[in-house]
């Protein structure tokens, strides 16, 4: 999808007092009748430069960009953002999820996709329907892992 690779760059910002990077992990393609789909999985760090109180979070969540064929503008969806290593105690990672690193992606209905965190199997955790037409997300009802 023209324009892509500059959106799935490596990312770093600093904002009042917190250093963010981002990378993404794995990124799927799928073209439905109307729209070109770009599903990203998304990793960052945070972490505190002023007081050092705790440790790294890492947040994980998914980036989908879509644009219409006959259109040059990428539009963008974010998914919930998920903590799954806490900065200030091991008791709250999310350990489950540690494995899932990569992003699984499938059209489902005319300009319908589904998306989903999958480990290197294939099996799916975080199941998400975008319906593109509107950039509606509906999350699947056994997702419980948001903060």
């Amino acid at each position: 999808m023209p324009g892509i690779s500059e959106k799935l760059k490596n990312y770093s910002k600093r904002v009042m007092g917190y250093a963010t990077t981002g990378s993404a992990s794995d990124a799927e393609y799928v073209e439905t009748k109307d729209y070109q789909v770009v599903a990203a999985k998304i990793l960052e760090h945070e972490w505190d430069t002023e007081d050092y109180s705790g440790g790294i979070e890492w947040n994980e969540f998914l980036k989908i960009y879509f644009k219409k064929k006959d259109n040059d503008e990428i539009q963008e969806i974010w998914t919930p953002k998920v903590m799954t290593r806490s900065p200030y105690h091991s008791k709250y990672d999310k350990k489950e999820l540690w494995e899932d690193n990569f992003v699984y992606l499938e059209r489902t209905k005319v300009n319908r996709i589904k998306t989903a965190w999958a480990d290197e199997y294939g099996d799916t955790s975080l199941i998400y329907m975008i319906n593109l037409d509107d950039s509606s997300l509906k999350e699947h009802k056994e997702n419980k892992y948001y903060d």
